[in-house]
């Protein structure tokens, strides 16, 4: 497997997407939320920057998946089935992204979201254990779910060593 300078990880939503860009041998990281004209411009800055170095962005999609939204039992039909078309958009948006990078010219991995396993809502990861992962410097003190998607995305492919700190050891 190929080590990269620089991974871009990309948690895709109709609004805005989640967007994390990782150096990997200074251990940066940057967040930020944004539009999908944004994200493509951003991404397109970052090719440009990093043109000497071997760059790879990640887009958290799964094309074989046929769901992945979650009804309570309490949601009638007409929840489902917003619940349902958001999530189709979510998922449109994310072929759109990873499609348009891959033409032009960048090195696309598309990604299934990773297992949940973390302390928050939906076992989702939270902003406190994002930032107990040892050695990473970030650019902002609040995140977004999409944001910290995105940085797990690039830390999946970083080839950095992750463990959790005690709050102790911050």
């Amino acid at each position: 497997m190929t080590k990269f300078d620089y991974v871009i990880g990309i948690d895709p939503d109709v609004d805005l997407s989640g967007y994390a860009e990782l150096n990997c041998n200074t251990e940066q990281v940057h967040l930020e939320s944004m539009s999908f004209p944004m994200l493509i411009e951003k991404v397109l800055q970052a090719q440009k920057k990093y043109r000497d170095y071997k760059l790879l962005i990640v887009v958290e999609l799964d094309r074989n998946t046929k769901y992945n939204w979650h009804l309570a039992t309490k949601d009638n039909k007409f929840v489902a089935k917003a619940k349902g078309v958001a999530q189709g958009r979510n998922q449109q948006m994310a072929i759109c992204i990873a499609e348009l990078l891959s033409r032009l010219g960048l090195e696309v991995i598309e990604r299934p979201p990773l297992k949940k396993c973390w302390a928050g809502k939906d076992k989702k990861i939270t902003t406190d254990e994002l930032f107990r992962i040892a050695g990473l410097s970030f650019n902002k003190k609040r995140t977004n779910q999409e944001e910290r998607d995105a940085c797990l995305l690039a830390l999946y492919y970083s080839f950095i060593p992750l463990r959790l700190l005690n709050k102790k050891q911050i």
